[in-house]
This record gives C-alpha cells, structure tokens and sequence, in this order.
C-alpha cells in the first residue's frame, strides 16, 4: 500500500545513519586501544631475493615495535634474502615509539565522510530507549477492541501531561442511547429499535419483535416496551425492568457512559499529537498524509509521549508506539522537510477555508460579521495553531520557520481586512491543496 510505503522509507531511511556495528573501521575519537583490537594482526615475514645486491635497509612498521636489520651480511655464495613485513592498512611515517605510531595510524584513516554521531551498540540502546542525543521520535498507535479505559482515568492523565485540551467531551445521552441499543441488537436476532420521540427533553427508543411469515412472505413487528433517557441528567427509565433486552441495553448505556470506546480512544491521541485550538500539545507532524495515524513528535516531546503510552499500555486498551530517532543531518533534513510541506500545506488549506467561508455568507450576513464572530474566531485560532507548531520546529527550519510564520501573518492580516471590509475577493485565488501533503482529518 501506498501509504504503508511512505512510512516504512521514512523510517528506514531515519535509521540509515546508524553504522553497521560488524564495521571494524573506527572514528578518529574511537581511543587507541579499540584501533589496535580492530586492526588485523600483521602476517609472519616471509623472505624474498632482492633486485640488486645493495645493503638491505631496516624497515620500520607502525603496528608494532621497530624491526632491526639482518645483522649477517650477504655472500657471493649465498645470497641474503631481505626480510619485510606487509605494510598495515594504515600508512603512517615511521616513528620511534609505538604509542605515537599507533596514533599516527588512526590519524591517517580517510576523512571523506564525517564520524556518525551513534557508533557503538550500546548507543544504539540508548537512542532506542531515548536516553542518547535524539532529534524525536515517530509514534503509531492500534486500539484493542476489547480494551477499555474509564474516561475519568484518562481525563486525568491527560491533564497530569498537560494535554488537556486533546480529551473529548462525552457524547449526548440520546447518542449513548443509541449506540446501546444497536450493541443489543447485534447479539441478538428478531429485534428492533425505533426512535419514536426525539426532542430537547428525552429521546424514546421502542423495542419490537420482528416476525417474518416466509409463507405470506411478510414481516411483522410486535412492540414489546420502551426505554427513554433525559437529556439534561442521562438518567435512563425503563418501561419493563424484567425485559432481559432492556437490561442489555441499560447495561450497555452504563458501561459507554463511563468507558470511552475504541474509537475515542483514537480520536483523543489524534488530538495530542495534531493539537487543538489554540494548543500545539505534542506537535506532531503527520508522515502519512490523508491516511495519518503516523507522527513525528520533536525530541522536547519524547517524554511525554512515552507518558502517555505507558499508561495506554497499563490500561491494556492501546498500543502506542514511540521510536527515538538519532540526530543526524539526514535525519534532521528530512524532518525539516516534513514539517515545513505539512505547515505549508495547512496555511493552503486554511486559506481555502476561508474562502469558502465568505462565499457562503449572503450580503446581509457579510454586513453583520466581525472579529467576535464564532466563525471568524475558529479560523483565527487554527492560524494560531499553525504558528505555535512553526515555533516548535523552528530549530529544525531554520530560516523556513519565519517565512512559515509571514505566511501565517499575512493570512490573519487579510482575513481581518476581508471582515472589515466585507470583501473576501482577495481570497479567491486559492485553490484546494493536494492531500498527498497534509492530513485532512485536522480541523
């Protein structure tokens, strides 16, 4: 799948910058003792007739102590073999003292790329358990159906973390009602439930008993009882207290009352990491496009992450995942590059939502509109959003964070002269933006 492939180059290509730990080779830092472990051993000297019959000169190695020369002199008979060693892969000036030999040794190795910043398997640990130098971390996450967690619960965790503003308010009693009773239902066959009253006091739900006469080819519906909810506390009344349905169904409302569902769960870590409002939260930046559910958080937000997913876990109703990513310039590039197409495609896309906003406004409505305005108000809170984010990878753009945030103030200074002058003709220009660059489930 496409969006499957995005994310696994992302993140392959985020640990491509960690050596190969089998790699003998060292950086300069490595200390001398680790360069004479990992060169190989010099092999045995073996002898050789010399060209011309000149005095064998000593030949002095780096990897080892100074070699003296034969000290029998050649005859005419006999003619003497000069002895050589194979020169080490390290090319030094001969010296006296080994130890600056070998120093000489490591301080000529290649110096075409520079020495990655994690080299050993234990840092590789630590970066994977976000205690070495990271630039943040890619989080995912998979709800356990059959996992639960109390609302209060996480309410409560979530404003412990300082990420209130992600926790969803809980749902209508007249749509917990309803979700109960089509719960009921799947389990059982032969039922149906109608809504026969809906208005700003209750909402009334009868349950009847489908009969169907494969011989008259028809079905009926026998009403049994009905169960009702108010609006303003969420009390439930039941018209029959022994119907084993009802009790289902009452059983049902309690639990989705109290428990949020796997889809909640969801919907409340999506809003951590994209934000809300006025509140960046984890600062995420969406790596999956349209199909989201793959974040990159910056290294200031790795702790409260992993917070967050220790409880989920603890909680047995999700797991989510959180991979440190080393602070490489590859890596650092590629985030910039995220977050900069995913703050710039969320300027376009707000600046399209604004002109649809003032096309939908007839003359009498563009007359009465101004900066208090509930529409007017959400629109300038999302530009605000897209600015605090600006400002939470403004180590990583660079430069880019300011034409980020031009971007964003020019956006809310025309808006504002749209308002006032009742015109939004300046905005007509934008077009919708491809959705290959941003997430679309964010308001």
């Amino acid at each position: 799948m496409k969006n499957a492939s995005n994310f696994s180059s992302d993140l392959s290509a985020a640990f491509d910058a960690i050596p190969k730990l089998r790699n003998p080779r060292l950086p300069r830092s490595a200390a001398v003792s680790d360069v004479t472990e990992a060169a190989p051993a010099a092999k045995p000297a073996r002898a050789r007739k010399p060209k011309a019959a000149a005095p064998v000169e000593a030949v002095e190695v780096a990897t080892a102590a100074p070699v003296e020369a034969p000290t029998e002199a050649p005859t005419e008979a006999t003619p003497a073999k000069a002895t050589r060693t194979r020169k080490p892969k390290a090319t030094a000036a001969p010296v006296s003292e080994p130890s600056q030999a070998e120093e000489q040794a490591v301080a000529s190795e290649p110096s075409a790329a520079p020495a990655p910043a994690i080299r050993t398997a234990g840092q590789v640990a630590k970066v994977l358990r976000g205690e070495g130098e990271i630039m943040g971390a890619i989080a995912f996450w998979s709800v356990r159906n059959s996992g639960t967690v109390s609302r209060s619960a996480l309410g409560a965790k979530l404003e412990e973390l300082n990420l209130g503003g992600a926790m969803m308010r809980e749902p209508r009693p007249q749509a917990m009602l309803t979700y109960a009773c089509e719960a009921a239902k799947r389990r059982r066959n032969g039922i149906v439930f109608d809504r026969v009253v809906s208005n700003r006091i209750e909402t009334v739900m009868a349950l009847s008993e489908r009969v169907i006469d494969s011989t008259a080819e028809q079905a009926s519906y026998s009403p049994r009882c009905r169960i009702r909810v108010a609006h303003d506390s969420g009390a439930l009344a039941l018209e029959d207290y022994t119907n084993p349905v009802l009790q289902e169904v009452s059983a049902r409302y309690a639990d989705v009352k109290a428990n949020m569902t796997s889809h909640e769960i969801s919907e409340v870590i999506g809003n951590a990491f994209k934000g809300r409002t006025n509140s960046a939260l984890l600062g995420g930046i969406n790596l999956r496009g349209k199909a989201g559910g793959v974040y990159f958080v910056p290294a200031s937000e790795v702790a409260r992450t992993t917070a967050l997913a220790d409880f989920l876990g603890q909680m047995n109703c999700c797991e989510l995942t959180v991979w440190p990513i080393a602070a490489t310039d590859r890596v650092v590039g590629q985030a910039a590059a995220a977050a900069e197409r995913d703050l710039n495609y969320k300027v376009r896309k707000l600046l399209v939502d604004i002109k649809d906003f003032g096309m939908r406004l007839d003359a009498e409505a563009l007359q009465n509109l101004s900066l208090d305005s509930s529409g007017v108000k959400l629109r300038m809170e999302r530009l605000n959003l897209i600015e605090s984010k600006a400002d939470i990878y403004a180590e990583i753009l660079g430069s880019l964070a300011g034409d980020i945030r031009a971007q964003v103030e020019t956006a809310r200074a025309s808006f504002r002269t749209a308002i006032l002058g009742n015109d939004f003709s300046a905005f007509s220009a934008f077009e919708e933006p491809s959705s290959e660059d941003g997430d679309e489930t964010e308001a």
